[in-house]
């Protein structure tokens, strides 16, 4: 995949935003700027996107596992 792939799709809560050079470059891997439904932004390696590991931030998943019913 190319980094115009992922370009406005939408991975669970996740919607991508751009490709992170920045994230890309720490991790020497392909990194994506996404934005979760609860405002969140943060970088998601390509492949725990596209495997569907990563589909909401850490506060959405906590709200998920405990908290309330509400989460990704």
């Amino acid at each position: 995949m190319n980094k115009e792939d992922l370009l406005g799709l939408t991975f669970g809560n996740l919607k991508v935003l751009s490709f992170d050079v920045e994230g890309s470059k720490k991790a020497q891997r392909s990194h994506w700027l996404c934005k979760c439904n609860c405002g969140n932004e943060l970088s998601i390696a390509r492949k725990a996107l596209t495997q569907r590991n990563q589909t909401c931030c850490i506060k959405c998943r906590n709200k998920k596992h405990g908290m309330s019913n509400k989460g990704c």
